[in-house]
């Protein structure tokens, strides 16, 4: 490969349209200020003219937990030791956490799969999450764990254009949708899907009380709790699922497995603003609605959500 080759390529797209805000008059005002704060210098989604490319470069040095990419000065081309002779280096800001991995590093990933099966890949890498959607995937390439530690210096390498934060294209969504496989025998969508957020921040203090309250306000209604579950479950669970509801974190991420124009509620702290998952939805088709719930404050911003809201919220999106 000598060349830059364009993988992929669309039209410039950029909306500033955010609806669907409920909660209580204070909390919504709280969180259209904080919107209006966080992205007052640019818009919600826009991608101006994007184009992935690959590029060859030759001499390329790796490092950092936050990765710094850069090729060797000609100086330091004749007396360094390569450790790598040939690689696809995809590493990227935040690459090892599920969110970034899916909907930044995984595009990237089978975009070099489709490519070459036999190219190694330099990637964040780890036994669980990221192991497993590859494996799903049929990723075939060899992996080259990225770890953050030491540097990795790459003889041959070939760069990809980086994925803004966030900011997935329709294109990097649609090239993960291609393989996931319906569940057979196929799942109605009847379910549910109440995301568990395991972390410290962002969680729902009172999930079980909510949970409770819902399945008694909606007796009719099938209700899961997802925390975590093997990745071919996961798939299964979401693509039954006729409604997802989850605080603002990387569980939301998993509306990609499942069946386009699903509903997705995402309960945000009122301060926090964050419009990755929003524009997810938007690409997937899915009505995206925003609670914004009252909030511990900094660092844990931890939420306390009120059942009538969130009951008036579910039978705006599928009733």
């Amino acid at each position: 490969m000598s060349m830059e080759t364009v993988l992929y390529e669309c039209d410039d797209i950029s909306r500033d349209d955010m609806m669907n805000i409920y909660g209580s008059p204070e909390n919504v005002r709280i969180f259209r200020a904080a919107v209006k704060e966080r992205y007052r210098e640019k818009k919600l989604t826009t991608f101006p003219k994007k184009r992935i490319v690959m590029m060859p470069k030759r001499g390329i040095i790796v490092h950092g937990f936050d990765p710094v990419i850069r090729e060797l000065r000609v100086e330091e081309q004749a007396i360094v030791t390569y450790n790598v002779a040939f690689a696809a280096i995809l590493v990227q800001k935040w690459g090892y956490g599920f969110y970034h991995f899916v909907n930044e590093m995984l595009p990237k990933i089978l975009r070099i799969y489709e490519y070459n099966s036999k190219i190694p890949i330099i990637t964040f890498y780890n036994d669980t999450f990221i192991k497993d959607i590859l494996s799903y995937m049929g990723v075939t390439n060899p992996i080259i764990p990225y770890e953050g530690m030491g540097q990795y210096i790459v003889k041959n390498a070939i760069l990809m254009t980086e994925t803004a934060s966030g900011n997935p294209t329709p294109g990097d969504i649609e090239v993960i949708r291609k393989y996931i496989r319906p569940s057979s025998p196929p799942v109605e969508q009847d379910t549910i899907v109440l995301i568990h957020r395991r972390e410290a921040q962002r969680s729902i203090s009172n999930l079980d009380e909510l949970y409770s309250g819902l399945k008694h306000r909606f007796p009719k209604e099938k209700f899961v709790v997802f925390g975590s579950m093997p990745f071919d479950d996961t798939v299964t669970l979401f693509q039954g699922a006729k409604l997802i509801i989850g605080a603002h974190g990387a569980g939301l991420s998993n509306m990609l497995w499942g069946v386009k124009r699903t509903p997705v509620i995402e309960i945000f702290p009122a301060t926090m603003a964050n419009a990755c998952y929003w524009h997810l939805a938007w690409i997937m088709g899915n009505p995206h609605y925003s609670l914004a719930a009252k909030s511990s404050g900094h660092p844990l911003l931890n939420m306390s959500v009120d059942l009538e809201e969130l009951s008036g919220v579910i039978m705006k999106a599928i009733f």
